[in-house]
């Protein structure tokens, strides 16, 4: 079994919207280089039997106008923990917003989405806080459920598809 956990470049090849690769270059000079955009970026996560498989979605969205998205999947040894998860997903994201910031037009915002809770109803809960305080201290915008859609519904769909 083939596990990895990729370090981003700009040759990192996602899979588009359209199921085409594209190398993250490309994708970001045709979709995230015009202004208004808003990049958003979000990873989810799905326990298999011995990994972990993991999906991260960049989301180009033009206000008003729509968007597209791609997407990366990765695996990784089994993590049972969910805090040491959410941190690997909430990382990754970070690891591509700092690949994709240098290449966009610097007004350009971009949000990481992360799959947790506000409510400490949620087990996710009591790990929000330190998982936006992750995101910010790094210069992007965190947002949670019930607006983290990159990461709690985007890439939710793609990793159980994976």
């Amino acid at each position: 079994m083939n596990l990895q956990s990729p370090t981003f470049t700009l040759e990192t090849v996602l899979v588009t919207a359209s199921d085409k690769r594209m190398a993250l270059a490309d994708w970001l000079d045709i979709y995230a280089s015009q202004q208004p955009r808003v990049i958003y970026i979000g990873t989810d996560s799905q326990q298999a039997a011995g990994v972990t498989k993991f999906t991260t979605v960049i989301v180009s969205y033009e206000p008003r106008h729509g968007g597209t998205y791609a997407f990366i999947r990765f695996k990784t040894r089994r993590i049972d923990a969910l805090r040491e998860r959410l941190l690997a997903e909430a990382w990754k994201s970070v690891e591509l917003a700092l690949t994709v910031a240098p290449r966009i037009p610097k007004d350009t915002k971009i949000a990481v989405h992360l799959d947790v809770n506000e409510s400490l109803r949620f087990k996710s809960g009591k790990y929000a806080g330190d998982l936006v305080a992750l995101v910010t201290a790094q210069g992007f915008d965190a947002e949670i459920k019930p607006k983290a859609f990159a990461a709690s519904t985007l890439a939710d769909a793609l990793v159980k598809h994976y």
